[in-house]
């Protein structure tokens, strides 16, 4: 008793004739699939199927398990009004889950009805579960589900939350499907719901390639800004799939993959073997990802080196750290990192950002446009604090975040007043706009603001003002160390 199976399945409403229509021509192989594994899933004949959505109740510290009375939905939010659903919902399944999650210090969180209200969500289950139950539901009757949404932890916690849903089954003595329910890039092609990157066709490619060659787990070893760049919604719906799979020697199998509309479709399958012999994927995947990460720290400039020192030693101890200045090193509490030859930076006066990142994108960023300290080290030492526990769009950093932070520091130039705004350029220059007393800031070269006026637009928000009421604008270029 155990897990049988698990599918990774798109979520398109488009593959339904009713909503679709005449563009189902272009899917055919994606919704073959899609019936395929309704017929698997008839001859494996499970207790229950478990379905984990991008498009449910999403939060930053659970992983939301739908506890509603019953489960309904449909497709009135795509215009379609005649196709009703209702199943049965594994309720003990459900409530053991979340009691072993609990018991565990692990994820899942019992989400009723009032909190889906709560957070702006109708109290039925989204498209990304009725999609592939549309289609699993045609072939089998009357097998529960639990659904739910996956939390936006890094790759290794939801993979560990997937173990869970095994533990849970062994103990039932129940037999379950997981289905991985999530789209691949949506920057297939600039007619999608994003612009085209080259890091879309990347990403499907490499998923693809991955299951075809029975090592799925390697994706995660990838760069994130790579995967953050193709636009996924499918990848930690799978994290929590390929978990429940752990300790099993896994047959993978790529059923289709398709992509007509700018977003990738893959169909794929995931099959424990009986006889065959248990992987330590999991402990090769922590080792592999560990590696990458120390070659990233050996890598790092000196002023990233610091930054992390000064965040480190904060959150560690709760205070600021203690700074001594040499003239040839720093050292922070008991930690000294010496400088580098003909260094600028006890001299020089500037403003500096401190960027701190981590699996889900900006964890914290706080900066001066002018120089507020006295050389550029006292100046990262304030900001490097500040970023990592007084941006207000975030929870301070805690100490179990440290080993897996991506830091980075903008060294500013000296501002220079735009006459003409023909002279701007947003991958080039950084701009502070002011009007009345109140002003916005944008750093140069961010991702997907192309153009001036997008550029002008955000910074003006930032400060809370329009365009139209811009008194000055300032440009500054950047050094950033990574």
């Amino acid at each position: 008793m155990s897990i049988l199976a698990g599918y990774l399945m798109p979520h398109a409403p488009v593959f339904l004739e009713a909503i679709g229509r005449h563009q189902i021509r272009a899917v055919e192989e994606t919704i073959d699939s899609m019936h395929q594994i309704g017929k698997a899933i008839k001859i494996l004949n499970p207790d229950l199927i478990v379905f984990v959505s991008p498009h449910g109740p999403v939060f930053s510290d659970a992983i939301a398990v739908y506890d509603l009375e019953s489960y309904k939905g449909d497709f009135h939010a795509f215009g379609e009004f005649e196709l009703e659903y209702e199943f049965k919902i594994g309720s003990e399944f459900l409530k053991l889950l979340c009691e072993f999650s609990k018991e565990s210090s692990l994820d899942y969180y019992p989400l009723k009805k009032n909190q889906f209200q709560q957070f702006h969500h109708d109290a039925k289950l989204d498209h990304g579960v009725l999609v592939p139950a549309h289609f699993i539901y045609q072939h089998v009757d009357n097998i529960p589900m639990v659904a739910m949404s996956y939390g936006t932890f890094p790759y290794m916690r939801l993979i560990k939350n997937g173990k869970l849903l095994k533990t849970v089954s062994d103990s039932m003595g129940l037999d379950i499907v997981v289905v991985a329910s999530g789209d691949m890039s949506h920057a297939l092609k600039d007619s999608g719901p994003y612009a085209y990157d080259p890091k879309g066709p990347w990403f499907d490619a490499l998923m693809k390639t991955n299951i075809e060659e029975q090592k799925p787990w390697e994706v995660f070893a990838e760069s994130l800004e790579n995967i953050e760049h193709a636009r996924e919604c499918g990848l930690r719906s799978f994290a929590v799939m390929l978990g429940a799979l752990e300790d099993s020697k896994i047959k993978t199998e790529v059923l289709s993959y398709e992509g007509p509309f700018g977003v990738g479709y893959l169909c794929a399958s995931f099959i424990p073997e009986k006889d065959g012999v248990e992987t330590d994927w999991l402990e090769y995947l922590e080792r592999k990802v560990q590696d990458k990460y120390d070659n990233h720290l050996q890598k790092e400039h000196f002023l990233v080196k610091f930054a992390r020192l000064i965040i480190e030693e904060r959150v560690k101890n709760r205070v600021p750290p203690k700074l001594t200045i040499s003239k040839d090193h720093v050292k922070v509490n008991n930690t000294t990192l010496e400088l580098p030859e003909n260094n600028i930076y006890m001299s020089m006066k500037r403003g500096t950002f401190v960027s701190i990142k981590n699996e889900l994108g900006l964890r914290g960023c706080i900066g001066t446009i002018l120089p507020s300290e006295k050389n550029i080290i006292d100046e990262i030492y304030r900001n490097a604090i500040a970023a990592a526990t007084k941006d207000y769009r975030f929870n301070p950093i805690d100490a179990d975040e440290l080993k897996s932070l991506i830091i980075s520091v903008d060294v500013l130039s000296e501002l220079e007043v735009v006459e003409d705004q023909s002279t701007l350029s947003p991958e080039r220059y950084g701009v502070t706009v002011s009007s009345k007393g109140r002003q916005g800031v944008l750093l140069p070269n961010l991702e997907s603001i192309e153009t001036v006026d997008q550029q002008l637009r955000i910074a003006c928000n930032k400060g809370g003002f329009t365009v139209d009421e811009i008194e000055k604008i300032m440009r500054f270029t950047v050094d950033r160390y990574k």
